[in-house]
C-alpha cells in the first residue's frame, strides 16, 4: 500500500459520522472515533503505522463483541426452541397420564384382574413370595415353602 491509499483511510476514519439512525453502525462509530482520537493523539509523534495499528486494534475489538453478540443471540434462539419442545412433551404425557388416572377397579377390566391376581397370591405376611424363577418362566412361580 501507498501513502495515498493510508491518508484516504485514515480521512475516511476521521469523518464524522450522522447520528440520525440509532444502530449497531453507531456503536461502530463511536470505536472508530475513539481509534481515531487515539490515533490523532499519535501522529503528533509522527507514527502513522501506530495509528492505522490502533484503529485496527478497535475494529477487531468490536468484531469480537459482535460476534460474542450473535452466539449469544443464537444460544438465545436454542433455548427458546427446546422450551418449545419441552411444552409439547409435557403436553403429551399430561393426556395419557390423564386417562391412567380415570382407571379404576370399578371401571377398567385390566385394572380388576391385575387387583385380584395380587390378592390372590399374597401371603399372610402381606407380600407376594414370588420366586426369581417367575421371570425366567415368565410365569408366577410362588416361592418354595409359601
Amino acid at each position: 500500500m501507498n501513502r495515498s491509499m493510508f491518508e484516504s483511510f485514515l480521512h475516511f476514519l476521521s469523518n464524522p459520522v450522522s447520528k440520525t439512525k440509532k444502530s449497531k453502525w453507531s456503536f461502530i462509530s463511536k470505536l472508530m472515533q475513539k481509534g481515531v482520537i487515539a490515533c490523532e493523539e499519535k501522529q503528533e509523534s509522527g507514527n502513522e503505522l501506530e495509528c492505522v495499528d490502533a484503529a485496527l486494534a478497535e475494529v477487531s475489538k468490536f468484531n469480537r463483541a459482535l460476534f460474542s453478540q450473535t452466539k449469544l443471540e443464537a444460544l438465545e434462539t436454542s433455548i427458546e426452541h427446546l422450551e418449545i419442545g419441552l411444552e409439547s412433551v409435557f403436553r403429551g404425557l399430561i393426556k395419557p397420564s390423564a386417562s391412567l388416572l380415570n382407571m379404576t377397579h370399578s371401571n377398567c377390566l385390566a385394572v380388576r384382574k391385575g387387583i385380584d391376581f395380587l390378592l390372590q397370591i399374597q401371603c399372610e405376611d402381606g407380600g407376594s413370595g414370588e420366586s426369581y424363577l417367575s421371570c425366567s418362566n415368565k410365569v408366577y412361580t410362588p416361592l418354595e415353602g409359601n
